[in-house]
């Protein structure tokens, strides 16, 4: 069984004052008694939590670790000039900028239009070495609001010269709810603007280990001369496997019953390692606060205003709050194949989660693959035709395979058992048949065809017999894609009818169309969500580039459309895990032009 990389945490309160020499050390071990080798013991300054871990250290054979921390008093300098991505982007009303010096000097960092006309001056005076924020209100130099678009920013320090791009939406016309709050910006500039030094100081301690589950103590203090530590983790092979989709408490991730700084200490670490997951049954994806379908350091910002002040006006809605919907944030994402030459839209996963099918080509040797859900392991399945077969679809309970042939020189839809014996043709036409897909209860094949002069979608039953032939759609445009909703009550596919690809649904028998997706961008290949909540699907929304790709999902019903990807290099081909807990695709991501390969993308249950 593969472990996952979990992160046990202990919250510390250090005081350090002057050059106090403290150190802590102790052990990381099992509740069975076993050591946890190659642990990772850090420490971060909770007044800074963005800028990563300040100390670390590894555990031993033995589970030890000692970890000197004289070296908090002094902060440790940059070591080049930099000017960060200002968050959050696009923003409204406000938004922070960091930048970093290696050394005290004078610093100058603007505003500009996109006509290179300077719109504010932010810092115009010496600094000190380190890392540095500033805040702006999309105003100019006299205090006015600006108008929403594209705007420059530039440092200029010690003769060097860096610049950025940042997206004001709405102008200070719109609301606090498409960006960060002025005062939750406010709260950033002081929590990461190191010119300013806390006589004392906190801290907080993460221990990460793999195959272990996260451990939570907010309240351990640190002080001079004590004792050694000793954390006991549980084993996550002991628990259950699968992640609980209850809701919670929006912000509070380790399902403690509030948002505190365990909550945000979860936070920083899930953006240095996505595959971490929350303790007590917890949802990370309950750090989503912003619902902006990511967790980020935004939604850190929020969470620590929130700790501040509950009552602050500008914070997200909902924060603190009861959540009751279940909703999908984008976890980790993993590379299965390496230049495997994937087809779109030819992933599919065999109903024990196992493995992913697809019709691809590795090493000039074209066929239908399978690669093991955790990427360990691809071949070829010798159970499907070179070049002939495409598009395998299992039936329900696992027994019968329906796939696209041309093994009769015209590509028909056949079906076999599931080791490859008892083959059968179910179509026979001159047109093209294709697509496959089995309805729930397994008696029935929706599929898409051209036998009409153009592509519609057809259902038959599950044994092929013509007169049982149906006609669903019909239209002079192209309908592809269909697949069956869970209940089987409806099937969802996607059309050009309106003059760009759209996603449908209809009821099973062909009556009551409605539109699920329909933009002026692309939407196709939808899936359903093996619960029958959610659909996942390929859009090119938020970019102008009609050849962009990204996973989206939204509600059954089409509304709440949430962005999963966020990588141009052609996300497609979307396919549930027989659990609901993953998505494969297939993406260019990997740089290559030619190939697509197979990704297996973690989702995170969110609640609103």
């Amino acid at each position: 069984m593969q472990k996952a990389s979990i992160v046990a945490f202990a919250a510390l309160v250090l005081a350090t004052y002057g050059g106090t020499e403290l150190l802590v050390e102790g052990r990381v071990r099992l509740a069975s008694g076993e050591a946890a080798v190659a642990a990772q013991v850090m420490v971060f300054d909770l007044t800074n939590l963005q800028r990563g871990p300040v100390a670390q250290a590894t555990t031993d054979a033995d589970g030890h670790f000692a970890l000197p921390l004289a070296s908090l008093d002094g902060q440790a300098l940059p070591q080049g000039f930099a000017l960060g991505q200002n968050y959050p982007n696009p923003f409204n009303p406000s938004t922070v900028i960091p930048y970093q010096l290696p050394t005290a000097a004078h610093a100058r960092l603007e505003v500009f239009n996109m006509l290179g006309q300077r719109i504010e001056t932010l810092v115009d005076g010496e600094r000190p070495a380190g890392v540095h924020t500033a805040m702006w209100d999309a105003t100019d130099a006299a205090g006015q609001a600006v108008a929403a678009g594209v705007y420059i920013y530039r440092l200029h320090s010690a003769g060097v010269e860096l610049t950025r791009r940042m997206v004001l939406v709405d102008g200070q016309a719109g609301t606090a709810g498409t960006g960060l709050p002025v005062s939750v910006g406010e709260a950033l500039g002081s929590a990461v603007d190191a010119t300013s030094e806390p006589a004392e100081r906190t801290y907080g301690l993460v221990v990460s280990g793999v195959g272990v589950v996260p451990y939570v103590d907010a309240t351990f203090e640190v002080r001079a001369g004590m004792a050694p530590v000793e954390f006991v983790v549980e084993s996550v092979e002991e628990l259950p496997r699968g992640k609980a989709l209850t809701c919670g408490i929006l912000g509070d991730v380790n399902n403690d019953g509030q948002v505190d700084l365990a909550d945000a200490l979860l936070v920083v670490v899930f953006n240095l390692d996505p595959s971490i997951t929350a303790p007590n049954n917890g949802n990370i994806g309950l750090g989503d606060v912003t619902d902006d379908g990511t967790v980020n350091l935004v939604d850190l910002l929020a969470i620590m205003t929130y700790i501040t002040n509950p009552l602050d006006a500008f914070l997200p809605t909902g924060i603190g709050q009861a959540a009751t919907r279940v909703n999908w944030v984008a976890g980790p994402i993993r590379q299965l194949t390496n230049d495997a030459g994937v087809s779109i839209g030819s992933n599919v996963w065999s109903p024990s989660g196992l493995y992913i099918y697809f019709d691809g080509e590795i090493d000039d040797d074209q066929g239908v693959y399978l690669v093991s859900a955790d990427g360990s392991w691809v071949g070829r399945s010798s159970i499907f035709r070179d070049d002939d077969d495409l598009h395998p679809a299992w039936s329900p309970d696992g027994t019968q395979i329906a796939f696209t042939s041309y093994r009769a020189d015209n590509w028909d839809i056949y079906v076999m058992d599931a080791d490859g014996s008892n083959l059968r043709r179910l179509t026979n036409n001159d047109a093209s048949d294709g697509k496959p897909t089995w309805s729930p209860d397994g008696t029935q094949i929706a599929f898409e065809s051209n036998r009409a002069g153009n592509w519609d979608i057809y259902v038959m039953d599950a044994d092929g017999e013509d007169e049982y032939l149906r006609r669903l759609t019909n239209n002079d445009a192209s309908d592809a894609n269909p697949t069956w909703s869970p209940d089987g009550q409806k099937i969802a596919f996607q059309s050009n009818r309106a003059d760009d690809w759209d996603i449908y649904v209809m009821d099973a028998d062909g009556s009551n169309l409605r539109f699920l997706a329909y933009t002026s961008n692309y939407e196709g290949f939808p899936t359903w969500s093996p619960d029958g909540t959610q659909i996942a699907f390929v859009s090119n929304r938020g970019s102008d580039d009609w050849a962009d790709r990204y996973i989206y999902v939204m509600d059954a019903d089409g509304s709440n459309p949430r962005r999963l990807t966020n990588n141009s290099d052609y996300d497609h081909s979307p396919a549930w895990s027989p659990d609901g807990q993953k998505i494969a695709f297939v993406s260019r991501r990997a740089g290559n032009d030619d190939n697509l390969d197979v990704y297996v993308m973690e989702l995170l249950g969110s609640c609103e």
